[in-house]
Formats: C-alpha cells, structure tokens, sequence
C-alpha cells in the first residue's frame, strides 16, 4: 500500500472513530472496527511486524495519537478517549493562508510537534527544526480551474477565460446553475488537498506528521466555512431588529393619524380656527373631496 493510499484510510478510520456516539473505546474494539472499515488495511504489514500483542497499541501511537488517548487500563486492555472533531480549535487562517498565493504569512511546521503555525514573521534560529510550506500559486490554481473548466464539455463555452477575475469566472459559473456551482466548490476542495499532501510529501514528512497536519487543514478549511456561516446568520440576525423596528415606526404613524382624526373629529368649529395647517395640504383636501 502506498503512502496516499495509508493516508487515506486513516482518515477514513478516525472519521469512524470520531462518529462513534461514545468518547471512550477499548483497543479491543478498535482492532475490530478497523477491518470492517478499510478492508484493505493490514495493520501488522503496515507496521512491519508479526501480527501479535502490541501491534495494534503501535499502529495507535504512530497513526491514530492524533484523535485516540490513553486514559485507563480495564483488564488487559486499554481504555482511550476519543478526541471530537470539532473539540480542537482550529485557526481559520492556516487553510486562509495556504489558498492565498500573495499571502503576507507563511505556513510553517514546528520541530516535528505536530503543529501547523502561521505566523507573521518566522523564527530563523538554525537550532530550531521548522519546515516551511508554501502557499498555492496564481498558476496552479489557474491550472484547477482549467482543469474544471475542462469537464464542462459543450457548457464550457458560455464561461470567461481563466485569466478573467476570479469573481467575474465563478458568477458565470454560478448561471450554469447551483449544482453545477456545488459540482466546482467539491472539485476545487479536493483539488486543493491534493496539493497540500503533495507539499507534505515534498518536504518528505513522516507518515504520522502527515496525517496529523492534513487533519489539521481540513478542520481550518471547515472552521473557516463557520467562520463565513456564523458572520451570515449574525447579519441575517441584525436585520431581523431593524425591519421590526421599521414595522413599528410605521404601525405608531397609523396610531398617530388616527388619534389626530378622532381628536379633530371632536372640535369646536371655534378650536378647529385655531389650528395651523399647511394651506398646500388644506387645498388638496378640498379638491379630494369635491371628487367624492
């Protein structure tokens, strides 16, 4: 099984794990789960040892540390917590900065501590392990396009060429209708991760290292998408007070005229002489009336 092929069944495992409806799990039944979820995976070849006890606490430790803690013994066996998905906070920015050819950051891993920084300005001490990884280039995202654009066949014609503004390109696509604009965002994500693995892969990072910060992108990628929902729904929140108020503002106006009515309804012919009116608007009535 080659590298790509292991780094995608172990994500197919933790995502299992991860969708369990338990924090906690023995070793026990991870060793079950993992045949039935990748079928493919031979987890005592994979670790170059006879199958046998501690193989599997190995193949946990190396691949699976990321989302699985020891936390007890029960018997035998070990019991591990599992980390949710979503329980790590993940800076938005890593997945921001890596999509961002002219970005002012610079995507770095840390001393092999399985971490991804993006800081501003990078720590240049040679004693220190760090291993940058650059961002998508103007030219291979233009080539993702392309290569989309490409699988339109016989629509492709009615889109800009890819040199036009990114902006300009995705409104004609979004025309062609919302499945086909959902067709490009799956295809474009996809393409992405693919090129962010083959940074790793460049950079010669350990297996485990690998699946970790590939883990790590895709929960920034999905924390920069709730990023973008939560700003929409707190808009869509903004606006609902102002139409209310608006609502009623003009709900006082009709109260207001109507107890203007009623009250000039009551007067004296003597106290109407002494109200100030616009002659303008005193006109028109009149005029308004005759019609009648």
């Amino acid at each position: 099984m080659i590298q790509s092929e292991l780094n995608s069944e172990i994500e197919k495992i933790a995502t299992a794990l991860q969708g369990l409806n338990t924090n906690t799990i023995t070793g026990a039944l991870i060793g079950e789960l993992i045949p039935k979820i990748t079928p493919e995976l031979d987890v005592p070849k994979v670790m170059g040892t006879p199958s046998g006890k501690g193989v599997l606490s190995q193949f946990i430790k190396r691949y699976l540390s990321h989302i699985l803690a020891r936390i007890e013994k029960q018997g035998s066996d070990w019991v591990y917590s599992i980390t949710p998905a979503e329980q790590a906070e993940i800076d938005p920015d890593l997945w921001r900065t890596f999509v961002s050819p002219h970005s002012s950051r610079t995507l770095a891993i840390r001393d092999s501590t399985l971490t991804l920084d993006a800081p501003t300005k990078l720590n240049l001490d040679p004693n220190e392990n760090l291993k940058t990884i650059e961002s998508a280039t103007d030219s291979e995202l233009d080539q993702i396009r392309t290569d989309f654009s490409n699988t339109l066949k016989d629509n492709s014609e009615s889109m800009p060429e890819i040199q036009a503004p990114y902006d300009e390109w995705s409104a004609a696509l979004r025309k062609m209708g919302r499945d086909r604009y959902r067709d490009w965002t799956e295809y474009r994500l996809r393409r992405l991760e693919e090129l962010f693995n083959e940074r790793l892969m460049v950079l010669e990072i350990a297996p485990e290292l690998n699946t970790k910060l590939r883990s790590v992108m895709r929960r920034s990628q999905l924390a920069t998408k709730a990023v973008f929902v939560a700003k929409k729904t707190q808009t869509n929140q903004n606006q609902i007070p102002n139409t209310a108020i608006k609502s009623h503002s003009m709900e006082s106006e009709v109260n207001l005229r109507s107890a203007i009515i009623e009250v000039i309804q009551n007067l004296s012919i003597s106290d109407l002489r002494e109200i100030k009116l616009p002659s303008g608007a005193i006109f028109d009535a009149i005029i308004n009336q005759s019609k009648k």
